[in-house]
């Protein structure tokens, strides 16, 4: 058996994408279960995913160990692709990239999405404290914090 699979794409028309049947076992519990189960036609048939091409293409570069360049709605694609294909490898990714974020103050509503996907409680409390303090000084003006204030302050 080769360790090529063909998958096809909710596309229209369908796209075939090849991927590593090791990669994917490997990094994807749902599709090292998939893989497990003996085929009953032939073992070359495609598979047919719900994902378009567009959402499938930068997950299966990171199960086969790339690390593609990604926008924040990427990467919002690739945790809930994370989470539905139960996949370590791409939520640990989405978590890093979390941090890194977080870590530099950057789009704290995308880091708190990615959060909410991957439920990292650490990133999701930290990001969720930003994102309000972000909402507050654009209410309050640039000058001030969220706790100027409270009563006292």
């Amino acid at each position: 058996m080769s360790d090529s699979l063909t998958l096809l794409t909710s596309d229209d028309p369908p796209v075939s994408l090849t991927a590593s049947r090791t990669a994917l076992a490997a990094n994807s519990k749902v599709f090292a279960d998939m893989l497990s189960v003996p085929a009953g036609g032939k073992a070359s048939e495609p598979v047919v995913v719900a994902e378009a091409q567009e959402a499938l293409e930068p997950f299966l570069r990171l199960l086969e160990g790339q690390a593609p360049k990604l926008s924040s709605p990427q990467w919002e694609v690739l945790a809930r692709l994370g989470d539905k294909y139960d996949s370590f490898v791409v939520q640990q990714a989405v978590d890093a990239r979390g941090w890194k974020l977080e870590s530099k103050d950057e789009e704290p509503l995308h880091a708190f999405t990615l959060a909410t996907t991957t439920g990292n409680k650490a990133l999701l409390d930290r990001s969720t404290l930003r994102a309000i303090r972000v909402a507050d000084r654009s209410t309050l003006g640039a000058d001030k914090e969220w706790g100027d204030r409270l009563p006292g302050a």
